[in-house]
């Protein structure tokens, strides 16, 4: 898949037996792991659950895009960062989803 001119791959987690949590990560270089417990929601063919994965893909996304990195201290200019981060993940996310006409 491309986006924003950076090609990248999407990987179906074959660690996800032990949690049913519906997550993404972007910590692998060029490449965004989705849980396997995505395949049960999509395959229910509802619309909202379309939306939340492409939405799922492009907060993972957002993480890749030029972003300060985060921090493992717990002091409240760390956990500020962390909630920034975040929340701007979140909005790159539906930037994506509204981009690639999802809705």
């Amino acid at each position: 898949m491309k986006d924003e001119g950076i090609n990248f791959c999407i990987i179906i987690s074959p660690f996800d037996q032990i949690s049913s949590s519906l997550n993404g990560d972007a910590c692998f270089y060029k490449t965004i792991m989705i849980s396997a417990s995505w395949i049960e929601k999509l395959s229910s063919n509802d619309a909202n659950w379309t939306i939340a994965f492409f939405h799922t893909i492009g907060h993972e996304l957002g993480h890749k895009m030029n972003e300060p990195r985060g921090s493992y201290a717990r002091t409240n200019k760390a956990k500020f960062t962390n909630w920034v981060r975040e929340i701007r993940a979140d909005f790159y996310g539906i930037d994506f989803v509204k981009r690639h006409k999802i809705v």
